[in-house]
């Protein structure tokens, strides 16, 4: 019944060879679609590859990466006040969970208060300013050239941190878009959308990361030590290498004089 063959006609060589040949045909289109399928899904995520790994030679590249840093602290303050505080609804404005936020990322303390009687605009120019005179302050105090080295070590840091957790979100979430069951919606299609919100949201915690990193990390600015040679090896407690490699370039000679065939032994044997 599945080959539809006629019950009276006698199965052939033929009919079995072309049945075979068609069911193979179908495995290997749908075999072909499945790899097809594979290599979109590899797209979407070598683009964000791509991005991360520019960003990360940004990194190195930067000739004022404190400029770069500033651009950071925008990005998470504008994160933080479109999380807690709407600009166009005050009344319902979170400010206790973003006293919060704002605590463990910035070192500036702030109370319910400061947000009385204000705009959302004045809110977002007077941070700007505590956040923008906080990182200056750190600059003073470690210096330009050690602030920067932070700086940079920080990104790097929370770039590679990050972008493994994310591929281990993307690797499930390949997994199970494979799963649902949307009607008329390609699975690839579910997965190029909430793979670039996944992304976007690694972005914003790389930012907050190294805003965190470069308040909180204690550095320790060790004295430079002159060199100090750790491999020499001495023959003696007195001899200096000089004097070892000296007396290695002398002959060995013996202290008695040489015997004659006919000269009885210096050892008194005779």
């Amino acid at each position: 019944d599945r080959w539809n063959f006629p019950e009276d006609e006698p199965l052939t060589g033929n009919i079995v060879h072309y049945a075979i040949q068609m069911a193979q045909k179908r495995v290997e289109a749908h075999n072909f679609e499945i790899r097809k399928n594979l290599l979109h899904y590899d797209d979407v995520l070598n683009k964000q590859r791509e991005t991360i790994y520019k960003e990360r030679d940004r990194v190195l590249t930067e000739p004022d990466f404190h400029k770069k840093v500033f651009g950071f602290i925008d990005s998470v303050l504008e994160d933080l006040m479109n999380n807690y505080l709407p600009r166009d609804f005050p009344d319902n404005w979170r400010i206790s969970e973003f006293l919060r936020d704002w605590s463990m990322i910035f070192p500036v303390p702030l109370t319910p208060g400061f947000f009385a009687g204000k705009t959302f605009s004045r809110i977002e120019e007077e941070l700007k300013e505590k956040a923008y005179e906080a990182y200056q302050a750190r600059i003073n105090e470690l210096g330009e050239e050690i602030a920067e080295q932070l700086a940079r070590f920080a990104t790097l840091r929370a770039i590679d941190t990050r972008w493994i957790e994310h591929l281990d979100q993307m690797e499930h979430l390949r997994e199970g878009v494979s799963l649902r069951g949307y009607s008329n919606v390609s699975p690839l299609i579910i997965y190029a959308r909430e793979g670039f919100e996944l992304f976007q949201s690694m972005l914003a915690s790389i930012q907050k990361d190294i805003i965190r990193e470069i308040f909180r990390a204690k550095v320790e600015v060790r004295p430079a030590t002159p060199y100090e040679e750790t491999d020499k090896k001495y023959s003696g407690p007195e001899e200096t290498v000089e004097a070892a490699d000296a007396r290695k370039k002398v002959p060995y000679k013996t202290a008695h004089k040489t015997v004659g065939r006919n000269d009885p032994c210096p050892c008194g044997s005779g």
